[in-house]
């Protein structure tokens, strides 16, 4: 009995909690299928202002693109796994620096001995990483 009666009372404070917290999903609006020309937010904030009573605080316009974003995630990906195999320091935005670094890290690699443990990490674990 105990039990159940702490349970009724931490859904009943939950409810309370969360409808003291205010979240901007509270008084957000997504709009879909927005015309392609429509990307000023002062036209928007100018159409939204119409519906409000308080007025309109903040316009944002994010624009769907998704394959933008995912080459951008891949891209810093790729850049933080070239940091990782080049000399400390090198500036990866020099083309020249980046060239020869990339250049004297790949001959290292060549001339570095294999070891049997290190076959058998990059044949066993490392595709799988």
């Amino acid at each position: 009995i105990a039990f159940a009666l702490i349970t009724l009372y931490q859904s009943q404070i939950e409810i309370r909690f969360n409808e003291d917290q205010v979240t901007v999903t509270d008084y957000s609006i997504v709009v879909e299928n927005p015309p392609p020309d429509a990307t000023d937010p002062d036209v928007w904030r100018d159409f939204f202002e119409q519906f409000s009573e308080k007025g309109v605080t903040v316009v944002t316009i994010a624009l769907n693109n998704e394959a933008l974003v995912r080459s951008l995630a891949f891209r810093r990906h790729f850049r933080n796994n070239l940091r990782y195999h080049l000399p400390p320091g090198t500036d990866i935005d020099n083309n020249e620096i980046l060239k020869k670094a990339v250049e004297k890290a790949t001959e290292a690699r060549k001339q570095k001995k294999k070891t049997c443990f290190g076959l058998l990490c990059n044949c066993t674990l490392l595709p799988i990483l």
